[in-house]
């Protein structure tokens, strides 16, 4: 009796063993599996697509020295503002769009390692106590009254195997996502310091042009007086007091209308540095002349000038992403191979719950393959195909753009500063009109409405120089700002800063997405 005994016991030991071998040998043979196939990526390779631009464009070839670097990322240092300095750096540090954007970049990267940890095994505790009442009526099989209390605690995991490269494609297209928002931060510095820089010269040349303004009601005046003396001696009549009056009030009227856009402009710049709007801020602005810029540009438009742009960057990650999720799209007509594993104990009793006859565990490989899904990967396939088209032609267009507003802006810079030369001398010219018509009407050479003229004549000059004095500055900014500068220096300042975008990947697949972009199968 007890042999027979031993030997049943032997039995269901060999069993579990030859049970257990069978489990490991699967495992092992998963394993091998993963490992022989690590690396493999279904889907193509992203190939920066090639934009024809003119070969004229490559004015200065040759990569630019550390100082000209410097002139480019901290151009507005060149219009010897301190105050505009300043100004620059509260936007950079307190401008709420940019701490917006910079929560935007944290979300992305911790949704990058979100998707990173897809590759890796997940694993999870369980633990349940419960009291099973089985149904008398439900059951054949089972005893009515049959009832009973069951406790486990445990651990199971899955392990999903990249075969086909699909969670690394998932992973690059998550990189790409983030790369792309720390492109549109930079962008959005870019933007805001130019439009910080141009707020300050529009309120630097209304400041001008108040002067001016000032300056040509005290000319006024004293005309309007010369007049009232003469028609009090009875040499001219009261015609000739009322048209300088006229021309004064006309004058006086222009001054609110420019305080109105210069308070404007304070407040504006209130709003970028972070502040509550309030027109104290005016003092921060304080006072001085329109900036000076040089007179010619001392760089052209390489084609790696253009690719400082963030805007530019930030489409070509755009096109990166879509295009790993072509691969990741591609993966599902392939089969998915996970493998799970359970390791519990169970027990009726509490008291036995923790021993060597309460364990339990599982192991092993599964397989899921999409063999019929109607074509729904397959159009899911080409639909995304056709985002990664547009992407394509997003990053095109942009580049076109750019190259648009930066030679138009140069051009505008050009033909503004001959402009504001030709005013120089039309106000120097106006000036002394004004110094020869009054001289002249004291002496009754010439009548009043000479002197009005002149008068007319030099406060349109002395506007339309002022105005041509800041948009000279102005066309210089939209210059700096349409080459990409502006985005590195202020990082400084940056409480949050972004990192660096990766590079692009260094080995690309020219077989499976030609020069125009399509894409290759």
């Amino acid at each position: 009796m007890f042999k027979q005994f031993y030997q049943q016991r032997g039995i269901r030991r060999e069993r579990s063993l030859s049970s257990r071998n069978a489990s490991v040998l699967s495992l092992l043979c998963c394993l091998g599996l993963m490992f022989f196939t690590v690396g493999c990526k279904v889907g193509p390779d992203f190939c920066r697509p090639s934009v024809a631009l003119p070969a004229d464009w490559e004015v200065q070839p040759q990569s630019l020295s550390p100082g000209e670097q410097q002139e480019i990322s901290c151009w507005w240092k060149q219009l010897n503002a301190p105050e505009l300095d300043l100004m620059i750096e509260h936007v950079v540090r307190s401008n709420l769009s940019l701490k917006e954007a910079l929560h935007r970049i944290e979300e992305a990267r911790a949704i990058e390692r979100a998707t990173a940890a897809l590759s890796r095994p997940d694993a999870s505790a369980t633990g349940s106590s419960l009291y099973k009442q089985f149904s008398k009526t439900g059951n054949a099989f089972i005893p009515q009254s049959s009832a009973f209390q069951l406790h486990s605690v445990g651990f199971d995991t899955s392990w999903e195997m990249d075969l086909w490269g699909k969670l690394k494609r998932l992973n690059a297209a998550a990189i790409a996502d983030k790369n792309a928002l720390v492109e549109a931060y930079h962008d959005l510095v870019v933007s805001l310091c130019a439009e910080t820089a141009k707020t300050f010269v529009e309120a630097r040349t209304l400041q001008a042009r108040l002067a001016i303004a000032d300056r040509n009601l005290a000319i006024q005046s004293e005309t309007v007086k010369l007049a009232e003396s003469k028609q009090q001696a009875g040499l001219v009549t009261y015609l000739d007091v009322a048209q300088g009056l006229s021309e004064f009030h006309t004058t006086e009227a222009s001054i609110p209308l420019m305080r109105q856009q210069l308070q404007q402009s304070v407040l504006r710049l209130c709003v970028l540095q972070g502040y509550v709007p309030t027109l104290r801020s005016i003092e921060q602005l304080g006072g001085g002349p329109i900036p000076e810029v040089p007179l010619a540009l001392n760089f052209g438009i390489p084609q790696d000038l253009l690719r400082r742009r963030p805007d530019i960057r930030k489409a070509e990650q755009d096109m990166i992403r879509e295009c790993e999720r072509i691969g990741a799209a591609t993966a599902d007509l392939y089969p998915q191979l996970s493998l799970t594993g359970v390791l519990s104990v169970d027990s009726r009793n509490i008291e036995t719950l923790f021993t060597g006859e309460s364990l339990a565990h599982s192991i092993g490989p599964s397989l899921r393959w999409n063999i019929l899904s109607f074509g729904r990967i397959k159009n899911k396939i080409a639909a995304q195909d056709e985002k990664y088209q547009a992407a394509v032609a997003k990053y095109r267009e942009t580049i076109l753009l750019a190259a648009e507003e930066a030679l138009g802006s140069m051009i505008s810079f050009h033909e503004e500063n001959e402009r504001k030369i030709a005013l120089t001398n039309a106000t120097m010219a106006s000036q002394q009109a004004v110094d020869l018509a009054l001289e002249q009407y004291r002496t009754g050479l010439v009548n009043f409405q000479s002197v009005l003229e002149t008068q007319r004549q030099l406060l349109s000059t002395e506007e339309s120089l002022a105005s041509s004095q800041g948009q000279v500055v102005l066309n210089l900014i939209r210059t700096y700002k349409a080459i990409g500068g502006g985005w590195q220096c202020p990082l400084e300042y940056c409480i949050g800063t972004p990192t660096e975008v990766a590079n692009a990947p260094g080995t690309f697949s020219p077989k499976q997405i030609d020069a125009e972009g399509n894409v290759l199968r």
